[in-house]
């Protein structure tokens, strides 16, 4: 998947400019809010995920009291048009609890304690998790290099012709990680983190004005149609007269 090209190509991405994510998802040094904030993160644009964790903060105690939240009072949380809403909510609270068995608390304090390979086991094993949360939370965390990807991720690279759209987020994220320096990771992930979120404000006022353009072209079309009947109208009439 890597070539010289590819490599380039995303060399200048990382040097574009970028409005900064908000600083919640950048500052976070607690790795259990860093878990959470990468699920609302996940498949989600960030100024939905920003809105749905300030709902969460405002709606429960503790991440302990999101963890006994049933899914569909996570759900209610979220919003029911909050992007992959029940899937999200099932799996956030499926890691939440598989944690505090583990832990028998929603800590993940002995975890920071151990090495980054046995790190990243733990993190890459807890249940519901997905390959963007884990990678997000084993590099901001616990300092595992790499670079997490989803579909969100993988779409803006291959809308700049970098990587093919059928390219699983996965292999993305494994050809990131080879491709930048692990002590640029974090960095990067934030740029490109916010890269996306450039992108796809892009494509949406694009559509926008697609949809605009269409419907003044639809109303101009009428406003002909009409004025050609009213012509037909007119020219008819004196016609008729001249014939009687």
């Amino acid at each position: 998947m890597q070539t010289r090209e590819q490599t380039q190509a995303i060399k200048r991405v990382l040097k574009k400019p970028v409005r900064a994510l908000p600083a919640e998802f950048v500052q976070s040094s607690d790795p259990v809010t860093t878990l959470v904030q990468s699920f609302l993160l996940w498949e989600c644009p960030a100024d939905k995920a920003l809105l749905a964790y300030q709902r969460i903060q405002s709606s429960v105690v503790d991440f302990n009291e999101l963890r006994v939240c049933l899914p569909h009072e996570t759900l209610e949380i979220l919003g029911p048009r909050f992007p992959r809403a029940e899937e999200r909510a099932q799996r956030l609270r499926a890691s939440l609890n598989d944690l505090y068995r583990r832990e028998h608390a929603v800590n993940l304090d002995r975890v920071a304690a151990l090495g980054k390979r046995e790190a990243k086991q733990y993190v890459d094993s807890l249940e519901g998790i997905v390959s963007y949360v884990a990678n997000r939370l084993s590099l901001l965390s616990f300092g595992v290099h790499g670079v997490p990807a989803d579909e969100r991720l993988r779409d803006a690279l291959a809308s700049a012709g970098i990587v093919e759209p059928t390219a699983h987020p996965d292999e993305v994220s494994n050809w990131l990680g080879r491709t930048i320096k692990a002590e640029k990771g974090v960095d990067a992930h934030h740029r490109l983190q916010a890269w996306v979120e450039k992108v796809s404000r892009r494509g949406k006022s694009r559509s926008v004005r697609t949809g605009s353009a269409k419907t003044t072209k639809r109303g101009a079309g009428a406003r002909s149609r009409q004025g050609s009947t009213r012509k037909t109208k007119r020219s008819a009439a004196p016609t008729a007269g001249k014939s009687s």
